[in-house]
């Protein structure tokens, strides 16, 4: 019997802390979001699977959520000394085929 309560309280745990999400043509799946990496999310189904989607995939709605509750971090030092990089190496490159 206490396996069963056990079994219960774990399901509607899970199923609380699940949301609905649906895609860009209107399907639906229950799930919660676990990692957002850039526009990359990870969401995990109630029996344990996990997926990954792009943002874009989203509804508008849904999109909306996502940048509400799941902000993208702020860019490191790291990030940006990255991507200054990039570019000069673009710039570089761009020269020498002129």
């Amino acid at each position: 019997m206490r396996w069963i309560i056990l079994f219960f309280a774990i399901a509607t745990a899970m199923s609380v802390s699940a949301e609905s999400w649906t895609n860009a043509a209107g399907h639906s799946v229950e799930a919660k979001m676990i990692a957002r990496k850039g526009d990359v999310l990870t969401m995990k189904r109630a029996d344990g699977s996990s997926f990954t989607i792009n943002m874009n995939g989203l509804s508008k709605k849904c999109q909306s959520t996502v940048k509400a509750r799941f902000p993208e971090p702020k860019k490191t030092h790291e990030d940006i000394v990255r991507e200054r990089n990039q570019l000069r190496l673009e710039q570089l490159d761009k020269k020498t085929k002129q």
